[in-house]
């Protein structure tokens, strides 16, 4: 047997004509945050650091992204069929985006003020592989968990803030239906959800764009802070093509794409 045969997994591949999401996860970042005293439920500066990540996914990764989905420690990177770099191992994928969000998202950090100084800041990523009928349904997926994930975190910090402890305000949202939070939620502490920002309810996106710029075209990245849902048509049309042109046309230029 020679060495090169014990890498058992080196052979792993993406099937082809899929295209491919690389689901990008923060590593063990509920004590990082703690740690860092970011602001909860939501701290914009750790909000743009991941928006800053998204970007460069897809602008300085090399790995054929042409949209990424945010929302909390998780990045979603689309690749469209025919562009999967690596003929598709899953080891190169899975450990060279992994590697590329970490080293990007700790740059933003301290581009913010946050020095996570001998803190290990990583994030683990896998490989989910898609049809175009199983597009708009995983990214709906994920959106809806954003929500949940908004959901809660409003009514635990809520509690938290109140003086329960962190088992007391598990276990008094153990259970509840959504419903029966957003009640909670306003005639207990005011706050209503559909008033707060809607990158906390929905995520943020970012996607490579066309624009056009005194007649020329040229290729940008956009991040968008108040993402369409993914279910409707807006949503379908914008994911439809990063999936299949690998960008949106936009004309006029907006003011948030980026080189």
């Amino acid at each position: 047997m020679k060495p090169s045969d014990l890498e058992v997994y080196a052979d792993l591949r993406v099937p082809p004509n899929t295209h491919l999401v690389l689901r990008i996860d923060g590593r063990a970042f509920t004590g990082l945050v703690r740690r860092l005293r970011l602001k909860k439920p939501y701290d914009r500066r750790f909000a743009e650091a991941m928006a800053e990540t998204a970007v460069r996914m897809i602008r300085d990764a090399g790995l054929g992204v042409t949209l990424v989905y945010t929302f909390s420690d998780e990045l979603n990177a689309l690749i469209p069929r025919g562009n999967v770099p690596f003929s598709g191992r899953v080891e190169k994928l899975t450990s060279v985006s992994a590697s590329c969000a970490s080293t990007y998202f700790l740059r933003a950090l301290q581009r913010r003020g946050i020095d996570p100084a001998d803190e290990t800041v990583s994030f683990d990523s896998r490989c989910v592989v898609l049809t175009d009928d199983d597009l708009v349904c995983y990214f709906k997926w994920r959106q809806d968990e954003a929500w949940r994930n908004h959901l809660n975190s409003y009514a635990y910090w809520a509690l938290r803030e109140r003086g329960l402890k962190p088992k007391e305000a598990a276990e008094r949202l153990r259970g509840m239906k959504a419903q029966d939070v957003h009640e909670l939620l306003y005639r207990e502490f005011g706050i209503n959800l559909g008033r707060t920002p809607a990158w906390q309810r929905r995520g943020i996106l970012a996607y490579r764009v066309v624009v056009n710029e005194d007649g020329v075209q040229r290729r940008r990245v956009t991040r968008d802070w108040a993402p369409p849902f993914f279910d409707e048509s807006e949503g379908k049309r914008l994911l439809r093509a990063c999936a299949s042109q690998g960008y949106v046309p936009l004309d006029p230029t907006p003011d948030h794409v980026e080189e």
